[in-house]
């Protein structure tokens, strides 16, 4: 028994893994010894999956210069900068670059594990379509719910310049499989790997 000193990490990427305790946390405060907080279950999860899909891509050849938001952040990305409140600066969860018929495409996903209101999402939209240096703004979607909110804070702002940009996908889909998985846009549905081609492609041709 470990007496609470030490407890599983909740994190489902992290099983196996132990975290301190409340127990521990008490033991280390007299001690005066400093601790760290561990990164939430949430966090955790959230960027795990995110990196996953980017290394199958980045394997398979599909995506290049790819980077997460925190590297975003630390090397100051402002032409990829969302907004920024009250000192917090938001980024996409993750860009990367496609090859679309020889064209090289920016593209920004939106890992929405949890969802967020709509007024949150009519925001994040809006700026986003001020980011005219992205040609894809792909929503991964928990679930359907998520989804929908995405989708009404779309017709409620009526932006042209987010018709052919906003994209949705299911999480589980993505998950899967990055290169097949259904993409829902307003002019129908498309898969990654009907739209891109590798990159050797293009340096061959």
């Amino acid at each position: 028994c470990t007496h609470g000193y030490i407890k599983h990490h909740p994190a489902e990427s992290m099983r196996g893994k132990w975290i301190l305790g409340d127990a521990g946390k008490a033991f280390l405060y007299k001690l005066q010894w400093p601790s760290v907080y561990a990164v939430s279950a949430h966090h955790i999860d959230h960027d795990e999956s995110v990196g996953r899909s980017l290394l199958v891509l980045s394997n398979e050849n599909y995506i290049q210069s790819w980077m997460v938001e925190r590297e975003l952040k630390m090397t100051n990305q402002k032409e990829f900068m969302i907004s920024s409140k009250d000192g917090d600066l938001k980024f996409p969860d993750a860009i990367f670059k496609m090859n679309v018929s020889g064209e090289i495409k920016t593209v920004a996903i939106e890992y929405e594990r949890r969802g967020k209101s709509q007024t949150r999402y009519r925001s994040i939209l809006w700026n986003y379509a001020r980011l005219t240096n992205i040609s894809l703004i792909l929503f991964i979607c928990e679930d359907e719910q998520i989804a929908r909110r995405i989708e009404n804070a779309f017709s409620y702002l009526k932006q042209p310049e987010l018709f052919d940009r906003l994209a949705t996908v299911r999480a589980i889909d993505w998950k899967t499989s990055p290169l097949t998985a259904p993409i829902k846009m307003n002019r129908g549905t498309i898969k990654l790997k009907d739209v891109c081609r590798p990159f050797e492609d293009l340096i061959a041709s």
